[in-house]
């Protein structure tokens, strides 16, 4: 799981944010932590989630959209293949 919050990622396909596990129910965890650890480190809270699976170019993505508490978006892509 990528460590450095400071290094914005994710915000695209291109610079999605892998990750690697050996299957679903892990994947989706590191998922879930990824985005708390990510909110809570910026001081604000999600108030709700759109996820939506994008297969492109035959790799599978998770594509986060993030309502914040001021009503501010954020859209966040996992690259997610080694569990899909």
């Amino acid at each position: 799981m990528q460590k450095d919050l400071k290094v914005r990622k994710g915000e695209s396909i291109e610079n999605a944010i892998t990750i690697d596990s050996p299957n679903s129910i892990l994947g989706v965890m590191e998922e879930h932590a990824y985005l708390d650890q990510l909110f809570s480190s910026l001081d604000n809270e999600i108030r709700s989630v759109e996820q939506n699976l994008i297969i492109e170019d035959q790799k599978q993505y998770d594509k986060f959209v993030i309502k914040m508490n001021d009503g501010t978006q954020r859209v966040i892509f996992f690259h997610v293949s080694s569990f899909f």
